[in-house]
């Protein structure tokens, strides 16, 4: 698990966990290690919870920004999880 600080809507400060960081632009397609820029989103409505990380592709040709959304789900997780995306290339969630 990846420790990250991260921000409410209001502005506080917490502490998450993740379970993963992208392997993948869902821009350029490629195979990647993203690099998080240290932007990091929290909302809750007191059962689900979502967590927004920015990351940048690496990669030279591409060099994109792009949002990864995480999901947990209140006294029932350990972490934030992020959802396995399909394999045609095309975005969910």
């Amino acid at each position: 698990m990846i420790r990250i600080a991260a921000n409410h809507h209001q502005g506080e400060p917490t502490a998450v966990r993740v379970d993963r960081f992208p392997d993948r632009c869902p821009l350029c397609h490629n195979g990647i290690q993203a690099k998080y820029l240290d932007v990091a989103h929290v909302t809750d409505d007191g059962i689900r919870s979502k967590l927004e990380l920015v990351f940048q592709c690496p990669l030279a040709k591409c060099q994109a920004l792009f949002i990864s959304r995480y999901s947990y789900i209140l006294h029932t997780a350990e972490c934030y999880e992020l959802p396995r995306f399909p394999t045609d290339g095309t975005l969910s969630g």
